[in-house]
C-alpha cells in the first residue's frame, strides 16, 4: 500500500519455497495521493506442517 512507481514484485513461500498456484492479484490500483496499491492472494487451508510467507520486493 501506498508505493510509488507502479512496480513491486511478490513472492509467495511455503515452507521456504515459492508458490505460484492458486495465487492472483489485483491490477495497480492508483490513490488520490498519486501513489499506488495492489493486492495479492493465496487461499489455503493451515496446517502445523506449514510455514506461510510473503515476500515482496
Amino acid at each position: 500500500d501506498k508505493f510509488s512507481p507502479p512496480v513491486i514484485n511478490v513472492t509467495w513461500l511455503r515452507n521456504g519455497n515459492p508458490v505460484t498456484t492458486g495465487v492472483s492479484e489485483t491490477v495497480f490500483l492508483p490513490r488520490e495521493d498519486h501513489l499506488f496499491r495492489k493486492f495479492h492472494y493465496l487461499p489455503f487451508l493451515p496446517s502445523a506442517d506449514d510455514v506461510y510467507d510473503c515476500k515482496v520486493e
